[in-house]
C-alpha cells in the first residue's frame, strides 16, 4: 500500500486544517497517475511532458504548481496547465475540474472523455455525473470515489490498489 503524505509547515493555526486538506488533495492528484494506465494513443499520442490541467479557479492557490516543480511521471517531466475558460488545446493526461466550473461540468466531461483524460474534481456528485475520480467532502482524512466504468469507456485502466483505497 502506498502512503501519500503532504506537509503544511508555517501556516497560521486557523488555516492549518483547510491548508492540510488542500495539500493532501494536491498530493493525491499527482499520485493518482501512478495507478492509472493510458492507452498508447492517449493524451494525443507522443508527448514531451506529462500534462496536468487545472480548469477554472485554482483551488490549490499555486501550491500544486510548486509541488510539481522538477517532478516526473511515467518518465516525463510534469507540466501544469491552467485554463480558465475552456480545456487546453494542448493534450493533457489529467484534468482537475475546479468547483468554479460546476455549471459547465457536463460539457467539460464530454470533451475530456473523447481525449482519454483522467478527470478529477471535488464537485459534489462528480463521479455520478460522469467524472472519474471525485474527492469526497467528508470531515477527517481525504477520501475519494472512483467511477471505474467511465474510466474504462475512455480506455483508462485504474490499478486495483487505487480502487481498494477508494470509497
Amino acid at each position: 500500500m502506498t502512503v501519500l503524505v503532504a506537509s503544511w509547515i508555517g501556516r497560521p493555526a486557523g488555516q492549518a486544517q483547510l491548508t492540510r486538506q488542500e495539500d493532501v488533495r494536491a498530493t493525491f492528484l499527482y499520485n493518482f497517475a501512478k495507478f492509472v494506465e493510458w492507452p498508447e494513443n492517449g493524451a494525443g499520442g507522443v508527448v514531451a511532458s506529462f500534462r496536468i490541467e487545472i480548469i477554472g479557479r485554482d483551488p490549490f492557490d499555486g501550491r500544486f504548481d510548486r509541488l510539481m516543480l522538477g517532478k516526473k511521471m511515467k518518465d516525463l517531466p510534469v507540466e501544469v496547465i491552467h485554463s480558465l475558460a475552456a480545456p487546453s488545446a494542448t493534450p493533457v493526461h489529467i484534468a482537475f475540474v475546479s468547483a468554479s466550473e460546476e455549471k459547465r461540468l457536463d460539457s467539460l466531461l464530454t470533451a475530456y472523455r473523447r481525449n482519454r483524460v483522467l478527470t478529477v474534481s471535488d464537485i459534489p456528485g462528480f463521479v455520478q455525473r460522469g467524472g472519474m475520480i471525485g474527492f469526497l467532502a467528508d470531515p477527517g482524512p481525504v477520501r475519494f470515489s472512483i467511477n471505474q466504468a467511465t474510466a474504462q469507456q475512455s480506455e483508462l485502466r485504474v490499478n486495483a490498489r487505487l480502487l481498494e483505497l477508494a470509497r
